[in-house]
């Protein structure tokens, strides 16, 4: 993404160039309960949020897991297949939509460096 701006005292155009992105790419591991998934990989919808996992006392014996409500991208991803986001550098939770209301948290924290790819397969936590 390539930004103009003009000045006024200068009158001139400068080029503000977006800081070089990073890549994080994966798949969606199949969630099976008794440990046999019909196939290696699942279809979703996944969200790149931009932020950290939280954790929040709500009482003295419980502690929610919060995760960042900033999303910066979203991709379907059909079964089998892989998911792949171009995004600044920073720290991001990749996470699955269809288990976004249930009680198995299926996401992931990665950091994005410029010019790098991470791989993030997002875990089967339903075991």
């Amino acid at each position: 993404m390539l930004v103009l701006a003009t000045t006024p005292c200068l009158g001139t155009t400068a080029a503000l160039a977006s800081p070089p992105r990073g890549r994080v790419v994966g798949r969606i591991e199949a969630c099976s309960g008794l440990g046999y998934a019909n196939q290696a990989y699942a279809g979703g919808t996944v969200f790149a949020l931009r932020g950290e996992v939280r954790s929040v006392r709500i009482s003295r014996a419980i502690v929610k897991t919060v995760l960042p409500s900033d999303v910066v991208a979203r991709q379907r991803v059909p079964a089998a297949g892989e998911f792949g986001f171009s995004l600044v550098p920073g720290r991001y939770v990749i996470d699955l939509a269809h288990y976004a209301r249930g009680n198995v948290p299926t996401w992931a924290s990665v950091t994005i460096r410029s010019g790098e790819t991470s791989h993030v397969d997002l875990p089967n936590r339903c075991m």
